[in-house]
């Protein structure tokens, strides 16, 4: 678990952001004491959401996306996928896709109508150095 103070540094977001992701159920840390604590899998579910809005996606695109996305991470959490191959998110804000380096990706970015942001997933994994809960069994 990781206190807001450590994923706010961690995640390089501010404890606004935090509190506001909270209150929009986008990720909801658990209550202990009154204090946010955080998971590993959250953790980087924040450092992606800090890249997303860096990159200049507004709230309520993220807002809109999130729920698919969020699913797709827990499944990849769940089989240990991001740990062991290369998985990308894309998006133009309505639609998100993730998608690993053996899928067509070039083929994605070249059918798309609009631009598409694409975001290196387990990159977001690997700068933590996750605790033995990510690891491949």
């Amino acid at each position: 678990m990781y206190s807001s103070r450590e994923v706010m540094k961690l995640g390089k977001v501010t404890m606004r952001q935090l509190q506001w992701w909270d209150e929009q159920k986008i990720v909801v840390p658990a209550l202990y004491g009154g204090n946010r604590h955080y998971t590993a899998e959250q953790l980087v579910e924040v450092r992606v959401i800090g890249e997303l809005r860096r990159r200049g996606v507004a709230c309520q695109r993220i807002r809109k996306i999130w729920p698919g996305v969020h699913r797709k991470l827990e499944q990849l959490f769940s089989g240990h996928r991001l740990t062991r191959e290369d998985a990308y998110l894309l998006t133009d804000g309505e639609v998100a896709l993730v998608l690993f380096a053996a899928d067509n990706i070039l083929g994605v970015l070249e059918r798309a109508k609009r631009p598409l942001l694409c975001l290196y997933l387990s990159d977001h994994v690997r700068r933590l150095r996750p605790p033995q809960s990510f690891r491949a069994a």
